[in-house]
């Protein structure tokens, strides 16, 4: 429901779903979904589907805005998290790792025109 009403926090959801009146209900298509009450100090969430009834502190608030609040950030980091390959590749274009130990590096790869079993004969090019 967070994201269908565009509220980045739980406790938005709460406060706006309940400004208009003392509940609100979410449908999907025509069946009813979850509905969100105020009773004086208290919110009451419904889950119609599974006939669920919450009744929340301003404690039980807090908590569950704190957990979906680190839910979100751990779910940003996991978008953003890359493999190793991925993250030595942007270190290198960021040139990062044109030293090893302090020292520059060359990197070539070497083919014979040739196999043979003597290498002294082999023909080589960079």
């Amino acid at each position: 429901m967070m994201k269908k009403e565009g509220v980045a926090y739980f406790k938005q959801l709460l406060n706006m779903a309940c400004n208009a009146g003392t509940s609100t209900t979410y449908f999907q298509k025509s069946t009813p979904l979850l509905r969100l009450q105020k009773t004086n100090n208290q919110r009451v969430i419904f889950d119609e589907r599974e006939k669920i009834e919450i009744h929340l502190n301003n404690e039980d608030i807090n908590n569950i805005h704190t957990m979906l609040k680190n839910t979100k950030k751990i779910d940003r980091l996991m978008k953003t998290n890359k493999s190793i390959q991925d993250t030595l590749w942007d270190e290198f274009q960021q040139g990062l790792f044109q030293q090893i130990n302090g020292k520059p590096y060359l990197v070539y790869d070497i083919e014979t025109t040739f196999a043979t079993h003597d290498l002294k004969q082999a023909k080589f090019i960079i």
